[in-house]
């Protein structure tokens, strides 16, 4: 409940709610964990019903790198390895696509 009460106060699929892109990928994929687990296509947020599946996949795959993998610029939690980074955002996807749990 506290991770999806959280989630619903600092929905955003552009930064880590409290850390900028400082663990991005990590956030991505617990955050995909939680909503997934809640069972749900859409989350209600202040602003009102978003499409976190949608949001999420769009993101990602719009931060994958011409080579396939992925990478944090901002190297902090180990995320400038592009072999972490990627496994980071390939499980957020299948957790994303995978549909409610």
């Amino acid at each position: 409940r506290g991770a999806m009460r959280y989630i619903q106060h600092h929905y955003t699929v552009l930064e880590e709610p409290a850390k900028g892109d400082a663990g991005l990928f990590y956030y991505y994929l617990t955050m995909a964990k939680a909503l997934n687990a809640y069972g749900s296509d859409t989350i209600q947020t202040p602003q009102g019903d978003r499409l976190w599946r949608q949001e999420l996949v769009t993101q990602i795959i719009s931060l994958q790198r011409e080579d396939g993998s992925w990478l944090n610029e901002n190297g902090r939690y180990f995320e400038a390895l592009p072999e972490l980074v990627t496994s980071y955002a390939i499980l957020a996807l299948r957790e994303a696509l995978g549909g409610p749990s």
